[in-house]
């Protein structure tokens, strides 16, 4: 009796012919999502780059922008404004704005930079409070808002921006306690909150700021003690803190790092002359 052969596939080849024609499927998907890949990105750039030059319309009109010694012609591309640097996407890289007339507020939107690296406006007649909420600026590296005459607080979420590395914010008006966290930056190597109206203690913290090449809150209303750890700053040559009356030798920090004891340190109070006690308070 002869063997009957079956018309039907083996497994194999089944499996087989399924295995080639999910790889066909696939490959199809991804090479029309491809095709679609660079129109996306372009789309998404253009929508960056839109978003950044409201932004800065923005600041234009917030700041008086028609009166500024250099404004700008915002019938034209921000890639011709003054002050403006874009990367190679044409979003905004670079603000750099000093002495350039400007007067007014910091609009609230300057947290919503696309790629911003520096936002630097300096030297200016502004009022208002620095916008909070900066920290969503994750390529931030360089904030200087000094020489305006900003009032307010110091935004604790400052500390959030951990690509920090130049924050300069002295010559304002701000009001109340530096906020601890700086020292977790590792990469920030200068801070000027000096010529403000600081009040509290110095910041432990400053104390790990390991890249620290310039520290400077002179002419501030600090008070309590030098912290102990920062012993390790004595080697550093760029720590400027006097004067602050209320603390330690008015601030002198080669008084602290020369060993002298803080207790009984010659301080002011409402410019009468004091000692430190043993709370770190400054009594006449």
């Amino acid at each position: 009796m002869k063997s009957v052969r079956s018309n039907t596939p083996s497994f194999q080849n089944t499996f087989f012919f399924l295995s080639i024609l999910c790889s066909t499927i696939i490959l199809s998907c991804s090479s029309d999502a491809c095709d679609n890949c660079e129109e996306d990105m372009e789309m998404q750039v253009n929508e960056e780059r839109l978003n950044d030059s409201l932004i800065l319309v923005s600041l234009y009109n917030s700041t008086d922008g028609p009166n500024w010694e250099e404004n700008w012609d915002l019938n034209t591309s921000m890639d011709n404004w003054f002050g403006i640097t874009l990367n190679t996407n044409g979003t905004v890289q670079q603000i750099e704005l000093q002495g350039n007339g400007h007067n007014g507020t910091l609009p609230d939107n300057l947290a919503n930079f696309s790629e911003i690296v520096a936002l630097e406006v300096r030297s200016g007649i502004l009022s208002g409070e620095i916008p909070s909420g900066l920290d969503k600026l994750t390529s931030l590296r360089f904030l200087r808002f000094d020489d305006n005459g900003l009032e307010g607080s110091i935004p604790d979420d400052l500390v959030n921006i951990s690509t920090l590395e130049i924050l300069d914010l002295a010559e304002n008006n701000l009001t109340g306690n530096i906020p601890t966290g700086f020292g977790d930056i590792t990469g920030m190597d200068f801070i000027n909150l000096s010529e403000n109206n600081l009040i509290g203690s110095i910041p432990d913290d400053f104390s790990d700021l390991g890249s620290i090449v310039f520290l400077t809150i002179r002419n501030n209303n600090l008070s309590g003690c030098f912290p102990d750890q920062f012993l390790n700053l004595c080697n550093e040559n760029g720590i400027s803190i006097f004067p602050n009356p209320k603390l330690p030798w008015l601030g002198n920090f080669d008084m602290f790092c020369n060993g002298f004891p803080q207790l009984g340190a010659p301080c002011e109070l409402d410019g009468i002359e004091g000692t430190i006690d043993e709370n770190c308070n400054c009594i006449n």
